[in-house]
């Protein structure tokens, strides 16, 4: 018996499972770039410490007070208590680790419904290949696994249906609606599992068959009452459904990427492949599961289309549609070509797949990373500045550098604007929109009304909102002096006594970091000198190497 257990657990089939997970985690596990995070840490440190869970601002200066619909305070708090206890690897390793019981669960459910393992393996991984880009270490994360947990209980169910699921699915719910607003879609997904099932019963030669009994359907109908209702069970009450209202406006004002359905970012690598495989896969999925009479489904396949539907609203939607797609699929093309299966695909697809899986493991590592925290999209040098140097407030910055900044300068420090749209509707927004502008009423606002001590300027990442060029000029010529430039952030200070010890210890007056080397016309030698000084000052940065290599060139300098 134990050398047949130990056979078992060593077959093929087994060891490419396991393959196909350290695949997963390979490819889920990404250095932090977005400072989203670091504010998700930071909001479940204070959720955590004081008790409750905050509905109105408490980390800026401009819109204290304002609603906050801290909808993934949940998830926030488990992010914190695994950074607190472990470190922040261990955070994203967390989260690579939920990606790869997420694919567990879609694979196994596969396999359960007919699925030959290899083609779960191989299809599985194809189609998430293109999405893995998007599981990062966000709270987004808990969606899709929950979308996952709910398909999984909702087939079980289809199969053969228990009381238990009467508690297990609204629970789901619960637990989703505390983690993310995505929880509509699970609420949705619900309804359409009893309307479309209800549908199969009463007109299976139209929708295809279902061996689910009117009383269980029925039951399935109030199960999605129930868990609508206790979705209400959340710090933010009835808010939580209205949050994609509320964050529109300033989704549209700072054209965020993520945002836009997917035919604006046709240029976009992930997007590219996700189309592909629709066309491909979508057109066999409807023949199989709606032309095709003997496998019609109606569930199945409107799941499918829906999901399939929510990229072109918002491009983020597509973390879920391999969830809706891997199933079907393997299940689809293990009983169309089963026959051919059966007879070579003992054979031949453990040694296709072991050959398939080499080439990416090795990139898999080859692009694992070395640091946890990415220094060129997230401000970590500049705060770290600011903290060595004790400068204090209060402090203007950009949309993007919000999150991190509350992670490493709050309480200290409140910031101007983050990510968090809903907060800053209204006036927050359109003072700040003011100042990055340089709108007539701009200097009122930042000396009169804000009284802002310094500016953290984005230079790596700039955008028709921020435009850091021509802030940086009108604060030049404004008593502001910059102090700190690297390869994500300049920071300016303002000229005045209390200040006096930081900019004549780190001012730099001559380089301007928005012209080109190569046209600078006056004072060579006196930039010359001071660009060597920052490079010694910040010797890790790749864009001050590169400036001064080129200034050096293009002005013959010895």
């Amino acid at each position: 018996m134990e050398i047949i257990s130990q056979k078992k657990v060593l077959s093929a089939e087994n060891i490419l499972l396991v393959v196909f997970l350290l695949l997963a985690f390979l490819f889920s596990f990404h250095q932090i770039h977005d400072p989203d995070t670091f504010y998700h840490i930071k909001a479940g440190q204070v959720i955590w410490e004081k008790g409750y869970v905050p509905t109105s601002d408490i980390f800026s200066y401009t819109a204290t007070g304002n609603m906050w619909v801290t909808h993934e305070w949940l998830a926030e708090i488990i992010f914190y208590l695994i950074y607190a206890n472990l470190g922040i690897w261990a955070l994203i390793g967390f989260s690579a680790l939920l990606a790869c019981i997420t694919y567990l669960i879609i694979i196994k459910l596969a396999v359960k419904k007919g699925a030959n393992t290899y083609i779960a393996l191989l299809f599985g991984f194809i189609v998430a290949y293109g999405n893995f880009g998007f599981w990062l270490t966000r709270p987004g994360i808990f969606a899709a696994f929950f979308l996952v947990f709910l398909i999984y209980f909702l087939e079980k169910y289809r199969e053969m249906p228990q009381k238990l699921y009467l508690f297990i699915i609204p629970l789901i719910v619960w637990l989703w609606a505390n983690m993310h607003a995505s929880f509509v879609l699970g609420l949705v997904v619900l309804a359409f599992y009893a309307v479309a099932l209800k549908a199969q019963s009463k007109f299976p030669d139209y929708f295809g068959r279902t061996a689910l009994g009117d009383k269980w359907i029925n039951y399935l109908f109030l199960i999605s009452f129930v868990s609508f209702i206790v979705s209400f069970l959340n710090p933010n009450t009835y808010k939580i459904f209205l949050y994609s209202a509320y964050v529109q406006p300033l989704s549209k004002i700072f054209d965020i990427i993520e945002y836009r359905p997917v035919f604006e970012a046709l240029n976009s690598r992930t997007v590219q492949i996700f189309l592909a495989e629709l066309i491909l896969l979508g057109a066999f999925l409807t023949w199989r599961l709606g032309i095709r009479k003997e496998t019609r489904d109606l569930t199945t396949l409107g799941l499918f289309i829906g999901v399939s539907l929510m990229p072109f609203i918002s491009a983020r939607h597509i973390i879920f549609w391999p969830f809706v797609t891997i199933v079907p699929l393997a299940v689809g093309i293990s009983l169309t070509f089963n026959e051919t299966i059966k007879k070579f695909g003992h054979k031949f697809l453990p040694i296709l797949l072991f050959m398939f899986a080499i080439p990416f493991l090795a990139k898999g590592v080859i692009m694992f990373p070395s640091e946890p925290v990415n220094h060129i999209t997230l401000p970590v040098d500049a705060v770290n500045f600011i903290k060595q140097n004790n400068i204090k407030g209060p402090l203007f910055n950009s949309y993007n550098d919000g999150g991190y900044l509350i992670w490493g300068l709050w309480p200290q420090e409140k910031v101007t604007i983050d990510s968090r749209s809903e907060v800053f509707v209204g006036t927050p927004v359109q003072k700040y929109l003011s100042v990055v502008s340089l709108e007539s009423n701009w200097k009122q606002i930042i000396d009169s009304e804000y009284k802002i001590n310094y500016f953290i300027l984005p230079y790596w990442f700039q955008s028709f909102i921020t435009d850091s060029s021509a802030l940086f000029s009108a604060l030049s010529n404004d008593n502001f002096k910059m102090i700190y430039w690297d390869d994500n952030s300049i920071i300016m200070l303002k000229d005045t006594p209390k200040n006096e010890d930081v900019i004549e210890k780190y001012g730099i007056t001559n380089v301007d970091p928005f012209i080109q080397p190569e046209d600078v016309s006056e004072n060579i030698n006196e930039t010359y000198d001071e660009l060597k000084k920052l490079s010694e000052r910040f010797p890790d940065s790749i864009t001050i190497k590169d400036y001064l290599k080129r200034f050096y060139l293009s002005h013959n300098l010895e």
